[in-house]
């Protein structure tokens, strides 16, 4: 019949609820009908809802990143990397280069100037990289444009704090409603540490599909257990109130508990992330690409679904 059956156990506890993912991966396009069917347990009374049909539509996107950066920095570079080789995906690139007499130029993914709103609306997730409000940088009317694009037009935006310690200039334009998290003013430039930090998942990132780096959640949280370590990460407090905590420093507290690192929220009818470290392109040592790939794709497929 060219039906493809997949079976996963599950356990449910007693007078309680059970969430679990079954991974399936399409091999073509078009209209499939999904069928998830649970067998009869022993004394069952109701077997009527043991069956759930789901039709849907499979079909080939690409999705429309853009990276804004002032210093071309390691996260940067791996991260264009690894989303210019995505063929799901088509990336465009504003580096703010203090160095650079002006930006734009070199390859087809460099853009010479903040996009048009025409043109902005086009993008389905922005990367904010370690960028601010001033000259070479954003301006106060960009970033309110950034608001806007994320609370009425579904785009996601990522926001990727460096040392330089620029966000802290976001904090201070309409982005400011936006930000997941309450940053130190005290300590703008991060934190460092020679002793490489950990990050460990929460109970909503070991469930969340987003950091989903293997295909079971034993697997999957030892993967993240021992990935490579950073070196710096942002002064986080405390994520805001309304937002969903994945992952924490695994060591590192402040007064509000452990240093949260990747937190998300949504905002109007777009999903925000914010990633506290800017040394996920460690995750490459011993693995190649295939974490730190799949990581920000996964973030890009996310935060682009609803558009």
């Amino acid at each position: 019949t060219g039906e493809k059956v997949m079976i996963k156990d599950v356990s449910i506890p007693a007078m309680d609820k059970l969430e679990s993912t079954i991974i399936w991966r399409p091999e073509s396009t078009g209209d499939i009908k999904l069928t998830l069917s649970v067998p009869t347990a022993p004394g069952e009374i109701n077997v009527d809802n043991n069956q759930l049909d789901a039709p849907i539509a499979i079909r080939q996107e690409q999705l429309k990143v853009l990276i804004i950066e002032s210093f071309p920095r390691w996260e940067y570079r791996y991260l264009l990397n690894a989303l210019e080789r995505d063929k799901a995906v088509e990336v465009k690139s504003l580096l703010f280069h203090p160095e650079l007499a002006k930006v734009g130029g070199g390859r087809k993914y460099y853009l010479d100037a903040f996009p048009d709103d025409a043109s902005l609306a086009k993008f389905d997730v922005v990367f904010l990289g370690d960028v601010g409000v001033g000259p070479r940088q954003l301006t106060a009317g960009e970033c309110k444009r950034l608001k806007l694009l994320v609370r009425d037009q579904a785009t996601g935006l990522v926001f990727l704090p460096g040392f330089h310690g620029n966000h802290y200039q976001l904090l201070e334009t309409e982005l400011a409603d936006l930000y997941p998290v309450v940053l130190d003013q005290a300590r703008k430039q991060g934190i460092g540490s020679q002793v490489p930090g950990r990050m460990e998942l929460t109970k909503a990132g070991r469930k969340s599909l987003l950091t989903k780096l293997e295909d079971d959640e034993d697997s999957n949280s030892r993967r993240w257990r021992n990935l490579p370590g950073f070196q710096w990460h942002a002064a986080a407090l405390r994520a805001k109130a309304g937002t969903s905590t994945l992952a924490r420093h695994r060591s590192i507290s402040g007064r509000f508990g452990r240093t949260p690192l990747i937190v998300t929220k949504t905002y109007g009818t777009g999903k925000i992330l914010y990633m506290g470290t800017d040394g996920a392109w460690r995750w490459r040592e011993g693995f190649e690409d295939t974490y730190h790939y799949r990581f920000w794709g996964q973030v890009a497929l996310w935060m682009a679904y609803q558009r």
